[in-house]
């Protein structure tokens, strides 16, 4: 999927989570699904503490039968190394709700405040929506260790216009049997918006080193002159981007829950 992130860093020159599994794409047709995202920083100087009190606190949640499974990511690159982001996804918004107000949630703070939070320098809490219908998650979700994550600002007004891109360039792409996997995930609640962020996972390092070139594939499908304005949109669409590469971090995380 290399190829596809090089063409979107172009574009944006030119104008522009295993714990990510195909199960938090499952949407039923009159019910939407979200992620509960946080993301986490520790104070300077305070990173091995704040990772081995996150560990106690994962273990807490181990012992007391959390029904939630959380992931967790270390920021290998990008602005902000150290941080960590913890996810939980497929939940609808009632089942967040009552997750947020039950007795266990008031324990889990406490606990939280006690071990992990003495270490922390921010948090900052997310409501996020994965969007099925111009993701797709293909190949073995086991193997992916290391995520490509490219946050993009798009412009007021111009979110409808790039969705309508996107969507025509994954039908080709999924027409064509592009073996790559990716996933767009919308920012529904707590910054700025409209946020997209796309999930480019890898198996390990070497992964980056893969060349593809999805354009090539949407101009020979479509045209080049269909494919540049394709492009010309999604790029046109983008205020202001970031990318950074993150990993899993099993250790850390809380899974094999029941929902």
């Amino acid at each position: 999927m290399t190829g596809f992130n090089r063409h979107v860093r172009t574009a944006f020159l030119a104008v522009g989570f295993a714990g990510i599994a195909a199960t938090a794409l499952a949407q039923d047709d009159d019910t939407r699904r979200f992620t509960v995202h946080y993301s986490v920083t520790p104070k300077i100087g305070e990173g091995a503490a704040f990772i081995a009190a996150t560990k106690a606190h994962a273990a807490w949640h181990r012992e007391q039968g959390d029904s939630w499974e959380w992931n967790v990511y270390s920021v290998e690159f990008g602005p902000t190394p150290g941080r960590l982001y913890i996810r939980s996804s497929g939940h609808t918004m009632a089942e967040i709700g009552r997750y947020q107000s039950s007795d266990f949630a008031r324990a889990d703070a406490a606990h939280y405040q006690k071990t992990v939070l003495p270490h922390v320098a921010s948090i900052e809490a997310q409501i996020a929506r994965p969007d099925a219908g111009i993701s797709a998650l293909t190949g073995d979700p086991e193997s992916w260790q290391l995520y490509e994550l490219v946050h993009l600002k798009l412009r007021n007004g111009k979110a409808a216009a790039w969705r309508s891109a996107i969507a025509e360039i994954h039908g080709v792409l999924q027409k064509n049997e592009w073996p790559h996997p990716y996933l767009f995930s919308w920012l529904e609640s707590g910054g700025p918006s409209p946020l997209v962020t796309l999930v480019l996972p890898r198996a390990d390092w070497s992964d980056f080193d893969v060349v593809a070139n999805p354009r090539a594939v949407v101009a020979e499908a479509l045209g080049e002159d269909t494919a540049s304005r394709l492009w010309q949109e999604w790029g046109d669409a983008v205020e202001s981007s970031v990318t950074e590469i993150v990993r899993y971090r099993p250790e850390l995380s809380v899974t094999g829950a029941e929902s």
